[in-house]
């Protein structure tokens, strides 16, 4: 008769063991019978399982990886080389402004510093009426000169 055996070790269960009984000489004894035949076709099937969920997994990874790699680096550069064009053109029209700026002999600074005719509307008519502020009446008052 075939029976199993279970061991624990360190909260760990190990097995199954499978022994059988033999009686020799009025004795009874135990004897390994090793893994049984079921369990051997098990590991096998275990294994190829684990290969093909492996496989069939790793395979989309790897397709999505190379392809990731190898079809936007043309267009990646196409579009670099579209960017740089349009940059040599916007740098192009701001050296012919200058250009122009100078040759009319006026001071590059003073040109990008002037403001807008309605900024300087508004300075002018702030700096003309005196303003006075009341806490708690909801808002400020001007008084006008």
């Amino acid at each position: 008769m075939v029976y199993k055996k279970y061991i624990k070790r360190g909260g760990k269960l190990y097995g199954p063991y499978y022994y059988k009984s033999i009686k020799q000489n009025g004795k009874v004894i135990t004897e390994y019978v090793g893994p049984c035949k079921e369990t051997k076709s098990m590991k096998k099937k275990s294994s190829l399982k684990k290969f093909f969920k492996t496989f069939f997994i790793s395979l989309p990874i790897i397709v999505l990886v190379i392809a990731l790699f190898s079809l936007p680096l043309n267009q990646i550069n196409e579009k670099q080389d579209n960017q740089n064009s349009n940059l040599g053109l916007i740098i192009n029209n701001l050296k012919k402004k200058i250009i122009k700026v100078e040759v009319l002999g006026l001071d590059i600074t003073q040109f990008w510093e002037q403001k807008p005719p309605e900024d300087r509307v508004i300075d002018t008519l702030v700096e003309q009426c005196t303003v006075a502020y009341y806490q708690g009446c909801g808002g400020a008052e001007a008084i006008l000169d």
